[in-house]
C-alpha cells in the first residue's frame, strides 16, 4: 500500500489549503518533507510553530513577540491597564483560578511590575496568575526572586513541559546539541545583555565557536537579540531563563571559573575608558554594561577581593559623573572593607574616591578623612598627581565647611603640582575650583578670569566634562555681572552639553541660572517651577547644592519671594518638582527665544550670603 507520507502528498496536491503544524521543534529534522509538500501542491501553504528554526530555504521567519507590557502603572488607569496583552492573559487566567479575582487600584500595579518581570512570556504569566488561588499579586511579586520554583501548577491537561517554567526550559535546553549547551550556561554570567566581543572574550574555547553557537541559541528562542541607540547588536537572556542557566552553570563545576573570567573582562574594560574624555559613545558602552560591572563587583568581593578593588578604583569616576553617586559610595565602602591587603596605590585611589563620593554628599567629616589618608599615601608613594588630588579634595571639604581660606590654600597647591606635572586636567579643575571661590568672595573679574581659563584649556584637551562645568559656572558668573544674554548663552550650552554627557548635575545647575533669569524677566510661576526642577532633580541624584550654587540659588529664591504670594509658590515650586526633566528643559525655551533683557542690568544679592 501507500505510504502515509505518499497518501498526504496526493491528498494535498489540488488543494488550496492552510496547514498548520504545531510544535515542529520536536520533528524538525522532516523538515525538508514540508518542502516536498509544497513541491507537489502549488496552492499549499503552511503555517509551523516551532522554537528552533528549520533551517529550509523556503522557510520565511516570524518571531512573535513577547506580549506588550505597561510602562507606568502608577500613571496608567485601570481601563488603560487592561488594555495591554500581558495584563489581560494575567486577568483571564488569574480569573480561571480563582473567579472572584478582580484588577483594583490597590493591586493593579503589583499585577503590572509582575508581567514586566516576567518580560511579557505568556506561559509565565499563566503559570503567576494561577497563584492567585492562594497568594495576592502583591505576594506574588515579592516571591518573584525564584522564578522557578513560583512559576509551577499549569493545567494537568497540558503536556508536562508546559506545566512548570523549570519543564518548558529544559524542554528547549534538552533539545540542544552539547557545544550550545556549554555556551548556553556560561551566558548566565552577564546580567543585563551582552556583546557578541565579551561572549567571544569569555566563553570561547577549543570545545565551542560562540559565534555559530550563540546564533543558534536565538535560533532556538534561548536568547533574544537587541539592539543599542548606537545601532550595535546586544544580547540577553530572559530573567526567567537566566535564572535556569545559572542553575545548569553551578552544577557544571564551572561557575567560579567563568566569573573570573566575566569579572577580568569588565576590569579591561572599566580602566580603558577615561570618563574626563569619553565620547557619547564611550558613556553609553558603560551605562550599557553597568548591570555586568555590578554582577562584576559582586562576584569578585567574594572571590578575588583584588579584582573588585581595582574595578571599583577604576569605576569612581563613572559612578560620580553618570549619577550613581550613592551605589558607588556603597560599592567603595564595601571594597575598602576589605582592602587590608590592598596595594598602597590601590588602597589610595579608593580612599580618594570614596571622599569624593561623601563631599558630594555634603559628608564632610567623612570626606576629609578619605582626602587626608589618600593625601598622606600619595606623599608616601611620592605620586604628585594623587597629592594634587588629594589637595584638591581637601580644598573642596574646606569650601563645604565655609573656609575659603583654607579651600584656596589647598586648591592653589593642587593647581601648582597639576601644573609642575604637566597634568592639564587637573590644571583646568583646579582653576574651576578657584573660579568658584572667586564666586564666594564676591570677586566676579577674577572668578570670570579663571573659569574662561579652564574652559580655554578643557576644550583643547577634549575634557567634555570639565567644558560643561565651566559654561554652567560662567553662566552664574555673567548673570551675577548682570550680562543676561550672555549667561542665557552659556546655561544654554550646558544644559545641551550636560544631556548628552549625562552630567545632570550641571544641568540642575542651569536649571537653577534659568530660574533666576526668569525671576529677573518678571515670569515668576516659571522660575518657581524651574527651581523646582531643579531642585528635585539633585535630591534624585544624591547630590548636595555646592556652596556657590547654594548662594546663587538663595540670592534668587529671595528676589522671588519677594515677588510672589506663598501659596502660589508652594502650588508652582511643587509643579516643577513633578516635572520630568525633559519638560523642565523645554520650559527654559520661553527666556532663549523671547527675552526681553537688555545687554546688561544690575544684580541685586538679596542672600545672607
Amino acid at each position: 500500500g501507500k505510504s502515509i507520507a505518499r497518501i498526504l502528498k496526493d491528498f494535498l496536491q489540488s488543494k488550496q489549503m492552510l496547514l498548520v503544524a504545531d510544535n515542529f521543534e520536536q520533528i524538525v529534522s522532516a523538515a525538508p518533507f514540508l518542502v516536498e509538500l509544497l513541491d507537489n501542491a502549488p496552492q499549499l501553504k503552511i503555517l509551523v510553530t516551532s522554537r528552533v528554526l528549520l533551517g529550509i530555504q523556503t522557510e520565511r521567519e516570524f518571531r512573535v513577540p513577547p506580549l506588550d507590557l505597561p510602562e507606568n502603572a502608577a500613571q496608567t488607569s485601570l481601563e488603560n491597564l487592561t488594555e495591554y496583552e500581558s495584563v489581560k492573559l494575567f486577568i483571564e487566567r488569574a480569573k480561571s483560578a480563582k473567579s472572584t479575582f478582580l484588577l483594583t487600584e490597590e493591586n493593579s500595579s503589583s499585577v503590572a511590575e509582575i508581567c514586566r518581570r516576567l518580560e511579557g512570556l505568556p506561559l509565565a504569566i499563566e503559570l503567576a496568575a494561577a497563584r492567585v488561588k492562594i497568594l495576592s499579586p502583591e505576594q506574588i511579586l515579592t516571591r518573584l526572586e525564584n522564578r522557578l520554583k513560583l512559576l509551577t501548577g499549569g493545567a494537568k491537561d497540558l503536556p508536562v513541559r508546559q506545566q512548570t517554567m523549570r519543564g518548558a526550559i529544559a524542554w528547549s535546553f534538552e533539545l540542544l546539541e552539547e557545544d550550545k549547551k556549554i555556551l548556553f550556561r556560561c551566558l548566565a554570567v552577564f546580567a543585563g545583555g551582552f556583546t557578541i566581543d565579551a561572549v567571544e572574550s569569555i566563553c570561547s574555547s577549543d570545545e565551542i565557536d560562540a559565534l555559530n553557537c550563540l546564533t543558534s541559541l536565538i535560533e532556538n528562542s534561548l536568547v533574544v537579540q537587541t539592539e543599542t541607540a548606537n545601532g550595535e547588536s546586544r544580547f540577553r537572556l530572559l530573567e526567567v531563563v537566566r535564572e535556569y542557566a545559572l542553575e545548569v552553570l553551578e552544577n557544571s563545576g564551572e561557575g567560579e571559573m567563568i566569573k573570573k573570567n566575566h569579572a577580568g573582562y569588565f576590569l579591561a574594560l572599566a580602566e580603558n575608558v577615561k570618563p574626563d574624555f569619553y565620547d557619547e559613545q564611550e558613556t553609553d558602552r558603560l551605562e550599557d554594561e553597568h548591570d555586568n560591572l555590578r554582577a562584576a563587583l559582586s562576584n569578585s568581593l567574594v572571590v578575588d577581593t583584588e579584582t573588585a578593588m581595582n574595578l571599583a578604583a577604576a569605576l569612581r569616576k563613572f559612578w560620580l559623573l553618570r549619577n550613581h553617586l550613592t551605589e558607588g559610595r556603597k560599592w567603595l565602602e564595601a571594597v575598602l572593607e576589605k582592602s587590608e591587603d590592598a596595594s598602597v596605590e590601590t588602597r589610595m585611589k579608593l580612599l580618594y574616591g570614596l571622599g569624593q563620593s561623601a563631599v558630594y554628599q555634603g559628608d564632610n567629616e567623612a570626606a576629609g578623612k578619605m582626602f587626608e589618608e589618600s593625601l598622606a599615601l600619595g606623599k608616601a608613594l611620592d605620586d604628585k598627581w594623587q597629592i594634587a588630588l588629594s589637595n584638591r579634595g581637601l580644598g573642596a571639604v574646606a569650601n563645604q565647611r565655609g573656609n575659603i581660606k583654607t579651600a584656596k590654600k589647598f586648591t592653589k597647591e593642587g593647581l601648582k603640582i597639576s601644573r609642575e606635572i604637566n597634568d592639564h586636567l587637573g590644571v583646568a579643575t583646579s582653576l574651576n575650583n578657584l573660579g568658584d571661590l572667586a564666586r564666594m568672595e564676591n570677586d566676579l573679574a577674577a572668578a570670570r578670569q579663571l573659569l574662561e581659563e579652564s574652559l580655554s584649556i578643557s576644550k583643547q584637551i577634549g575634557n567634555f566634562q570639565g567644558v560643561c562645568c565651566a559654561t554652567s559656572n560662567l553662566g552664574a558668573v555673567t548673570f551675577e555681572e548682570g550680562d543676561y544674554k550672555t549667561a542665557i548663552a552659556h546655561f544654554t550650552e550646558a544644559i545641551a552639553l550636560g544631556q548628552k554627557l549625562g552630567n545632570k548635575v550641571s544641568v540642575s545647575y542651569s536649571l537653577d541660572g534659568f530660574a533666576a533669569l526668569a525671576v529677573k524677566k518678571g515670569n515668576l510661576e516659571l522660575a518657581a517651577q524651574l527651581a523646582g526642577a531643579a531642585e528635585r532633580l539633585r535630591e534624585s541624584l544624591g547630590f548636595d547644592t555646592e556652596p556657590a550654587e547654594r548662594r546663587f540659588r538663595a540670592a534668587y529664591l529671595a528676589d522671588l519671594h519677594a515677588a510672589i504670594d506663598e501659596e502660589t509658590f508652594s502650588k508652582v515650586y511643587e509643579q516643577g518638582c513633578a516635572l520630568r526633566l525633559e519638560k523642565a528643559i523645554l520650559l527654559t525655551l520661553g527666556l532663549t527665544i523671547q527675552d526681553n533683557f537688555s545687554q546688561k542690568e544690575n544684580y541685586t544679592d538679596n542672600s545672607s550670603g
